[in-house]
């Protein structure tokens, strides 16, 4: 009997649909609702934390849905397609959970002020591992300053910073005003030190109005934990795109997704939401648009060329 041709042996993947209807969608949806959390958060109806979340949502959904919208064009089997749909699945997740979870982290496993170099917050016995630390600080000076501290009890030194930044910007032709931009509050991601249950204030540095108010909470979801799901994430979508021959942008527009949850996790803080949201979006796209687009070029070189031939 004469041996299949390749044609033969691969069933060709489903033609592209003319109206991408799932991408376009989300699209549309996605600017719908950014237009009414954007009125909602300047009349004051809603709060800088749902505006937070659903923002979270928005750019994972409308990222992983371009993602997911170029994928299924090519799924020609119901299998291929449920494995298209649970890595959009993750990367919403990967997008979402970590930056919600920073908004509400919610309720702290140790709480106090620490107001001068020496003073600790004791922990609960049953505490350990990783944690999140929250410190907030109220700047005493105005104009640009800054306050750098240091805290103990961990792995490793923690250091975190809290700063006002003072901008001129001009208004209208001859008009000149001065903006300032304030960070008081800091989240840090620790690892509490083997037999220790309590944080000591090592060093406070800068123009600082009373102490710093300090509260340790759980890590539920640890940023190297976050980091590998996504690289494993993106990897399985990288592999599955160029079985089906979708573009790079693809796993570009995948890598925005993943790369915002990530980022958010370390900008936000339960008081600072909006601005650092807008800022993690700049930055993953940036840094996981490019991720993206080189796990793209990486798995078209390790695929072998017989899993490509579908497309060719």
């Amino acid at each position: 009997m004469a041996k299949k041709s390749l044609a033969q042996a691969e069933p060709l993947p489903a033609a592209p649909s003319d109206s991408p209807w799932l991408g376009r969608g989300l699209a549309i949806a996605a600017v719908v609702v950014v237009i009414i959390m954007g009125v909602g958060y300047i009349s004051g109806a809603l709060s800088d934390a749902v505006v937070g979340v659903v923002l979270a949502a928005v750019v994972g959904i409308a990222a992983s849905g371009r993602a997911t919208s170029s994928l299924l064009d090519y799924a020609g089997t119901p299998a291929t397609r449920a494995g298209v749909l649970v890595f959009a699945a993750v990367t919403v997740a990967l997008a979402v959970v970590p930056i919600a979870l920073t908004i509400y982290p919610g309720t702290p496993l140790a709480a106090g002020v620490l107001d001068s170099p020496g003073d600790t917050l004791t922990l609960p016995e049953s505490l350990s591992g990783p944690v999140r630390v929250f410190v907030h600080g109220a700047l005493s000076t105005a104009g640009s300053t800054t306050v750098e501290f240091e805290l103990s009890g961990f792995t490793g030194p923690v250091e975190g910073k809290l700063q006002r930044t003072v901008s001129t910007g001009r208004v209208g032709r001859r008009g000149v005003t001065q903006q300032a931009t304030e960070r008081n509050s800091e989240f840090l991601d620790a690892r509490l030190a083997s037999g220790l249950h309590a944080l000591k204030l090592e060093r406070v540095d800068g123009p600082l109005s009373g102490g710093l108010d300090v509260r340790v909470y759980g890590d539920r979801f640890p940023l190297w934990l976050d980091v590998v799901v996504a690289v494993v994430a993106l990897i399985g979508i990288a592999l599955l795109g160029v079985r089906l021959g979708v573009g790079t942008d693809t796993l570009v527009a995948a890598g925005v997704a993943v790369a915002f949850g990530a980022v958010g996790h370390e900008f936000v803080t339960p008081d600072s939401i909006v601005r650092p949201l807008i800022g993690a979006a700049i930055v993953a796209a940036v840094v996981g648009g490019a991720a993206g687009g080189i796990l793209a070029w990486v798995a078209r070189k390790l695929l072998p060329p017989r899993a490509r031939a579908a497309r060719a």
